[in-house]
Parts: C-alpha cells; sequence; structure tokens
C-alpha cells in the first residue's frame, strides 16, 4: 500500500529496473549482450540460459524435485536436500543439509549442456546459509568423480544483501576435460559439454545452504569481477557503483533524498531537469510536504487518496480507483481461469492440507451464467467428496476476512443421487463444510508447489488477492494495475499493489 508520510515509497522508486524474462531470465528487451552493463544500472543482462528451469520454480509432478534436476542418489529427500520456500526471487530454491549433497541439472532426453569450444562463459547464482566451502562441478556420472570443477572453495561471492550473495565463477570452455567423440550426433562431435551440473557444500558437520537462480551463458567480453559491482565491474560515464549493484548519480541521489526529508525544494530544482531522478523528487515532495508542487494528475490523484486514507475515510480504495482509471492499461492480461479448484487432505492424523488452490480450466458455465468454484476433499480412507459453489456475475471474493460458501449464489447438494443446486442459507451440511465455511485465511497446511497452488502467496490459505467472477464466466485475479472489461459494458478496476477489485461506476 502507498504510504504519504515517511521514505517507503520513495525507496522503491529509487532504481529504475530492469526488464528481464522472470522465468528464466534469458532475454533483455533492449538487446544487451549478457555481461555487459545496461544503460544506468551494472545488472547482469543475457539472452541465453543454458540452465533450464534455473530458479527451481517448476515441478510439476509435485515429487519434491524441481523439473530438469535429478535427485542425488546418496541424498535423502526432505533431509539432506529439499525444494523449498525461502527465495531470493520467485517462490522456490533448494534447501541443502549435508556434505556433497544436491540436485544435478539433467534435461530428460538430452545427455548435457553442450558448450562452443573456446568460448567463455559465466556461472552464477544466488546463495545464501552457513556454508564455507561452496563448489560447482559436474560429471559424467552422479556418483561418478568430478571432472570438471568450476569452482571448489574459491568460488567469487558478493554480497547482496543482509542474507543473499551472488556466487560467480568464469572459465573458458577449452579447460573442460568432458568432450564429445568426432561423429557424435547434432553436429556435436569434438565440442565440451557439461553433464549432471551441480552446486554443493564441502564442509563437514552441520550447515545449511539455500541456492537460487542457477545461471550459465556465454560472455563476448570477459566482465571484472570485483565486489562493489557485482558482475559488470563498470558503470557508465558519471555513474558509480552503489553496493546494490546499479549504476547511480550519487550527487542527485543524495539531492532527491535531502530534498523530500528537509522539505526544502530547492534541492530539488538542483537536480538537472534531463535526470530521471527529478520528476521522482518533484512528486514525492508533492505527497510529503505540498501538493501544489504535483505536476501531473496522477501526482494529484495520488494525493487526494492519502488524504482520503489519512481521515478515515473507508471508501478510499473504490474513490481512486474511479478516479484513477483513465491512467489503467485495459485488459493488461490478468490471470484468468474456468473455475477455482481447491483440493485437501484429511489424514489420519495431524493437520488438515491443501494440496490445491488454483485457477484451472474448469466446465463450460456459459450456458448457466455463472461462476464455479470447486472444493475436493479426500480422506485417509480413500473416499473423495465433492461440492460445487456457483456464484453470481460480478461477485468478488475478497482475499481477507471473507467466506466462499456465504459469497455463493447456490451450492449442490445430493439427494440420494440426484443432485440440485440450493441456497447456502437453506445447506445445514455440506461435503466439505469443514472448511469452506471458515473465513479466509483457512487453518490448513500447505502441500502444493507453485503451479498447483497459483492462488496463494507463502503458506496463508487465502487468495493472495481478490476474485472477480467476471460476466464471460471466468474467474480474475487482481494480480496487476489494470482495467477489465466486459461486452455487456460492466468495468472493473484492479489496483494490483492492493490486490482490490473496484467495479467502475
Amino acid at each position: 500500500m502507498f504510504r504519504k508520510r515517511g521514505l517507503i515509497y520513495l525507496l522503491v522508486l529509487l532504481f529504475v529496473p530492469i526488464v528481464y524474462s522472470q522465468s528464466v531470465l534469458d532475454g533483455c528487451s533492449d538487446g544487451t549482450t549478457f555481461g555487459y552493463c545496461q544503460e544506468g544500472t551494472n545488472q547482469y543482462c543475457g539472452n541465453r540460459n543454458l540452465i533450464s528451469n534455473s530458479g527451481f520454480e517448476s515441478d510439476s509432478n509435485d515429487d519434491g524435485i524441481p523439473d530438469n534436476f535429478l535427485l542425488d542418489p546418496n541424498a535423502v529427500l526432505n533431509r539432506d536436500v529439499s525444494h523449498s520456500d525461502d527465495a531470493y526471487t520467485g517462490e522456490k530454491s533448494i534447501r541443502i543439509t549435508k556434505q556433497w549433497a544436491s540436485f544435478d541439472h539433467q534435461i530428460s532426453g538430452r545427455a548435457a549442456i553442450t558448450l562452443q569450444p573456446n568460448t567463455e562463459y559465466l556461472f552464477f547464482a544466488f546463495v545464501k546459509g552457513s556454508c564455507n566451502n561452496i563448489r560447482v562441478f559436474s560429471s559424467t556420472s552422479q556418483t561418478g568423480r568430478a571432472e570438471n570443477r568450476l569452482c571448489d572453495g574459491d568460488c567469487t561471492l558478493v554480497s547482496i544483501d543482509e542474507e543473499w550473495s551472488r556466487l560467480i565463477t568464469q572459465f573458458n570452455s577449452n579447460t573442460i576435460t568432458t568432450i564429445f567423440p568426432e561423429g557424435h550426433g547434432s553436429g556435436n562431435g569434438g565440442k565440451p559439454f557439461l553433464s549432471f551440473l551441480r552446486l554443493e557444500c564441502a564442509d563437514e558437520g552441520d550447515f545449511e545452504l539455500y541456492v537460487d537462480k542457477m545461471n550459465l551463458q556465454t560472455v563476448e567480453e570477459s566482465p571484472t569481477l570485483i565486489e562493489s559491482c557485482q558482475t559488470c565491474g563498470s558503470c557508465p560515464s558519471g555513474l558509480s557503483c552503489s553496493p546494490e549493484g546499479s549504476c547511480i548519480e550519487s550527487t542527485e541521489d543524495e539531492l532527491m533524498l535531502e530534498c523530500v526529508a528537509s522539505g526544502d525544494f530547492g534541492l530539488c530544482q538542483e537536480i538537472p531537469p534531463t535526470s530521471l531522478r527529478k520528476p521522482i523528487a518533484v512528486e514525492q515532495f508533492a505527497l510529503h510536504h505540498d501538493s501544489s508542487r504535483c505536476e501531473d494528475e496522477l501526482c494529484v490523484q495520488k494525493d487526494a487518496f492519502f488524504d482520503c486514507k489519512n481521515s478515515g475515510n473507508e471508501n478510499c480504495d473504490e474513490q481512486y480507483l474511479t478516479r484513477l482509471s483513465r491512467f489503467y492499461e485495459v485488459n493488461p492480461g490478468f490471470k484468468d481461469g474456468g473455475d477455482v479448484y481447491i483440493r485437501y487432505f484429511i489424514p489420519t492424523s495431524g493437520n488438515k492440507k491443501i494440496e490445491r488452490f488454483k485457477l484451472a480450466g474448469g466446465r463450460d458455465m456459459e450456458d448457466y451464467g455463472r461462476c464455479e468454484i470447486h472444493v475436493r476433499k479426500d480422506l485417509s480412507t480413500g473416499n473423495i467428496k465433492h461440492d460445487f459453489l456457483h456464484y453470481s456475475l460480478g461477485t468478488i471474493i475478497p482475499s481477507t476476512n471473507s467466506n466462499i460458501l456465504n459469497l455463493a449464489r447456490e451450492i449442490r447438494v445430493l439427494n440420494g443421487f440426484i443432485a440440485s443446486y440450493v441456497s447456502p442459507s437453506s445447506v445445514s451440511t455440506c461435503e466439505t463444510c469443514d472448511v469452506i465455511r471458515n473465513n479466509f485465511p483457512w487453518p490448513l497446511r500447505k502441500d502444493c508447489g507453485r503451479s498447483n497452488c497459483n492462488l496463494l502467496e507463502g503458506d496463508i490459505i487465502a487468495p493472495k488477492a481478490d476474485l472477480l467472477c467476471g460476466y464471460d464466466t471466468r474467474w480474475y485475479l487482481c494480480d496487476q494495475d489494470g482495467i477489465k472489461t466486459f461486452e455487456n459494458g460492466r468495468n472493473y478496476a484492479c489496483h494490483g499493489d492492493l490486490g482490490i477489485w473496484t467495479e467502475l461506476t
């Protein structure tokens, strides 16, 4: 949520974000070659990551082993090595607690990562924990010797924040000893390769090591790896490298911070008009000190929203979104699904576990003119129970303190083998009432990965944002700023930061 007082909002806007692919960091919008500094920043950039599922986000069969990785045969899953929710970016990482244990990268049906001869490569990953001797290597078998050690206790570690560091090592492919024989298929004869690539800890005794976002890419020109500038090592003329790894105009940033903190608008005026910091500084000064300094309508509306909140008005979100509709993108691509599918398991002992909480394909409900939530209960005896809840078009299910049973238009009940739909208020019992009568968040334990619980965030069993039953009978998640329009003329605005849907009148 926006804050008018204090510098929280200001700090979020200090640096211009880098645009990259969220899945594997495999592309740059401006075509920057990997290892080169992008203008205004010295974060890494690239166009091809050779490690698939590099952030460990995908586990399509929910077996606890990330897709395109294999469990170390000498490790015990979920004890020595595990799929973790403690991530640097995204939602997943891996956690290692045993010497030499890890997950090995190996894509099904593909023998290895093929490298180009006499080519510079850069490997890096984000790590945290108490391991003192991290090593990166590959071998021709999971139990064989480490033919290729990319780094072994001498990996470069660059602090990113209080917990995470970036591990970096650079090598030339001519140093790789594993080489495809001449005449090998696919034209790879004579080329070096890496198989069963892994990152592990050589420490004896107790330790904990988290690994996220493994990257392996070519470097057309070797970057200088120096601590203060992470991978690029230099910034464009006139910029300096900050501890966070960004190239900044230190004088302008100091002026901006001091201008807002002190309330001296003269300091904002000293920032050159061509600087990206100038409009940010002026807007933040206006929101913190003097709204007459606003230079555009968006700033004015933000100021009105903050004043509304400070006055204790309960309708601020609706008023704000209605006024901001002129600034919002129409139909930006909200996450949607044909139904909401919820599945939970009741063991013989212990807490109930959520196994599915997702937007799914669902049944075609267009002829019924309603949206559906399908709730399934699995019992330890093997029995399965179902409930189907239907919702009127335009229904919004808030992400907090709401009840999906009470908000439903009707719920399916069985009289023998005959199904009928009745009002929830007339239902004294149902197959899943032990859960769906509760307000969010539900007191259940999460037992599912990102793909099967794409409506959850962390371990809180509640939708991560409001859900809208659209007039096309599909559910829409309020996951980004924008306006959802329907053919009947009904329009809804989503405030992505708040996760709130509001109908525009």
